[in-house]
């Protein structure tokens, strides 16, 4: 368990995934986030005030390529937890070029 071990469950393997998506020369930024909400306009909110967030819906570079995935569960008494990842993956671009 990832409490004994300190690696989260499924680590390697999307460590693995990620290699095999992300070519050479190039970076992946990826933050996940826990709702207990179901509202699209309060999660927008929530991501659009985190720095992180708004660093990747923001990345320039060359072969920019962002990615969102959602998966919610249900749970009794009307409970629910959304799990959304924000990813970009791109190759940077020298500060000079960007001028």
């Amino acid at each position: 368990s990832e409490r004994l071990t300190g690696v989260a469950y499924g680590n390697d393997e999307f460590q693995q995934a990620i290699k095999r998506a992300v070519p050479e020369g190039h970076t992946f930024k990826g933050f996940p986030v826990l709702f207990g909400v179901l509202s699209p306009r309060l999660m927008m909110q929530t991501l659009l005030e985190a720095a992180v967030a708004t660093d990747i819906m923001a990345t320039r570079g060359d072969h920019v390529a962002l990615g969102v995935r959602c998966r919610v569960f249900s749970y009794p008494e009307d409970t629910h937890a959304v799990w959304v990842m924000l990813a970009v993956k791109y190759r940077p671009v020298p500060a000079s070029v960007r001028a």
